[in-house]
């Protein structure tokens, strides 16, 4: 069985990166009249990015190739292909939307901010959002004598297959094994991530009003991967969480910083 806590815990997790962050990015554009396009663009450049482009080519590479996979499991191979690729990624996904697709006011810093939540909304929604809210259905249907049922419907009268026993009880496992209070340390995370992902966007779209498109980007790339990277390195997950929330401290000063500098 599963305690009610840590459905509980998944259920608040799934609302948060769901309904939570798409709630603020529309709060945030009607306060500050920022643009919902911009928002959207910001979300789009995270799909086609990641979900489209990186993480399918990474998948595919693992694959094919034993000896990436081998090198993808290491700790090297966690920094340079796990951190980098993905600050690559997106942070050349960023730079393209800044430089092309948006022009004029589109760019101002109120607007890098609207397409920061964009970007950041749209991983938690897919990556965890969702994630979480598959977590609930399945850990309540540990609790009620289903679970069995939504892997092996009919078939074989001599039951589930073993690839399909493998499968279930692996999952099963993994959701045995979560407790309340790593939801809820995941939830800060995905917290420190936003905020990461609005002070990158806030880099890039000034490194393009102040003609420094390439410099900018190098910044973004290499703090994108510091940031993630950190989780790779660190020995357990709370030094992990720490390191991240000092980076997202930093960060958070930089857009405040640069918020007064604007209003001046």
């Amino acid at each position: 069985m599963i305690p009610q806590s840590v459905i509980a815990a998944a259920i608040v997790s799934a609302a948060v990166n769901i309904l939570g962050w798409i709630i603020l990015c529309v709060i945030y554009n009607v306060k500050n009249k920022t643009s919902h396009l911009v928002t959207l663009i910001g979300a789009a450049a995270f799909f086609v990015s990641q979900i489209v482009l990186r993480l399918p080519v990474l998948q595919v590479l693992s694959l094919k190739s034993a000896p990436f996979a081998e090198f993808v499991s290491t700790t090297a191979g966690k920094i340079l292909i796990g951190a980098f690729t993905a600050g690559l990624f997106e942070e050349t996904a960023r730079l393209i939307c800044a430089k092309f697709i948006l022009k004029g006011d589109k760019r101002s810093l109120k607007q890098s901010i609207a397409f920061g939540l964009g970007h950041g909304t749209c991983e938690d929604v897919i990556l965890i959002g969702v994630t979480m809210l598959t977590y609930v259905i399945y850990m309540t249907a540990i609790n009620n004598g289903t679970f069995v049922s939504m892997f092996y419907v009919g078939g074989d009268p001599a039951g589930p297959t073993d690839d399909i026993l493998l499968t279930m009880n692996a999952l099963s496992d993994q959701l045995t094994s979560i407790k309340a209070g790593d939801v809820y340390l995941g939830i800060a995370e995905r917290v420190f991530a936003m905020t990461y992902h609005v002070f990158a966007s806030v880099l890039i779209f000034k490194g393009v009003r102040a003609g420094k498109s390439i410099q900018y980007w190098l910044a973004a790339v290499a703090a994108h991967t510091v940031f993630n990277g950190l989780a790779v390195i660190m020995p357990n997950v709370w030094l992990a969480e720490g390191a991240i929330f000092i980076l997202a401290a930093g960060a958070a000063f930089y857009i405040i910083h640069e918020l007064k500098n604007e209003s001046k």
